[in-house]
C-alpha cells in the first residue's frame, strides 16, 4: 500500500501517528474483504489506532438518485450494509476496532454543528453549493456517464453533505488527531485542504489518499472518489 497526504500538514501527522479514520463505501466492489484486510493491516503497523467509517443510512440518498424509491433504497441500503458489516468483521478478525456511521454518530454533538453548518453553508454559499453539486454529479455519473439532472444531485448531495463533517472535523469528533483516509480524493477535499475554497479545517486533521501499489500511477487516478456501483432499477434505463 502506497499512503500520499494532500497537504505537508497531512504528510505530518500520518508520519507522527495520528489515528487512521478508514472510509469505507457500501456499494463500492473495491471494498472486498481482503483490501479491507490489507487498509487495516496497512494503517495499523507501527501501533497506530485504526477506526472506520461507513455513510451507512444516508447512503439511500444515491439510490434515491439514481432513480429508486425511498423504500427500494431504504431496504437496499439496509440489506448492503449487513453484507459489508460482515465483510468488515471478517476482515478485522479478532480486532475489534470502532465502526462510526453517520446513524451512530446523531448523538455526536460535534459532527451535529458540523453538519448544520455544512448544511447552512450549502444554502448560503453560492460556491460551495456549485462545488457539492459538481461532486455528486461526478458521483452520480461515474458509472454509465450519463447526464444528471438538477432533481437527482439535489437528493444526491445529502449523501455528500452527511460525510463531510468526517473529512474536514473528524478530530473534534474523536478527540485526537485523525487523518481520512480513502483511496482517491475529490476536488472539493483538495480544495478546502489547500485553501483554494473557502472553508475552515479543524486542528489535528488531515486527508490522505491510500491505494494498493498495484494500482499506483494512472490506474489509480481511474479509480471513483464514492463511485455507488449500482444499477439504475429497471424503470430508469
Amino acid at each position: 500500500m502506497e499512503f500520499r497526504g494532500i497537504t505537508r500538514e497531512c504528510d505530518r501527522l500520518w508520519s507522527e501517528g495520528a489515528m487512521a479514520l478508514v472510509g469505507i463505501s457500501p456499494f463500492n466492489s473495491y471494498f472486498s474483504t481482503e483490501r479491507i484486510q490489507s487498509i487495516i493491516d496497512f494503517c495499523e503497523d507501527g501501533g497506530r489506532a485504526v477506526a472506520l467509517f461507513v455513510p451507512d443510512d444516508v447512503t439511500r440518498f444515491t439510490l434515491q438518485a439514481r432513480g429508486y424509491t425511498k423504500d427500494e433504497a431504504v431496504r437496499k441500503t439496509s440489506r448492503q450494509m449487513r453484507y459489508l458489516r460482515n465483510k468488515m468483521n471478517q476482515a478485522m478478525g479478532a480486532r475489534r476496532l470502532a465502526i462510526l456511521g453517520c446513524e451512530s454518530l446523531a448523538t455526536n454533538a460535534a459532527y451535529q454543528n458540523r453538519l448544520a453548518e455544512a448544511l447552512d453553508r450549502f444554502e448560503t454559499d453560492d460556491v460551495f453549493r456549485r462545488r457539492c453539486l459538481d461532486t455528486t454529479r461526478w458521483v452520480l455519473s461515474a458509472k454509465d456517464g450519463e447526464p444528471v439532472g438538477l432533481d437527482a444531485a439535489m437528493l444526491g448531495v445529502q449523501y455528500l453533505l452527511a460525510e463531510l463533517p468526517l473529512f474536514f472535523h473528524a478530530s473534534e469528533m474523536i478527540g485526537s488527531d485523525v487523518v481520512f483516509v480513502y483511496h482517491q480524493c475529490p476536488l472539493l477535499i483538495s480544495e478546502t485542504y489547500q485553501g483554494e475554497l473557502a472553508g475552515k479545517v479543524s486542528r489535528g486533521q488531515g486527508f490522505g489518499v491510500l491505494r494498493p501499489h498495484e494500482l499506483a500511477g494512472e490506474a489509480a487516478e481511474q479509480l471513483q472518489t464514492h463511485a455507488l456501483q449500482v444499477p439504475c432499477p429497471n424503470r430508469c434505463r
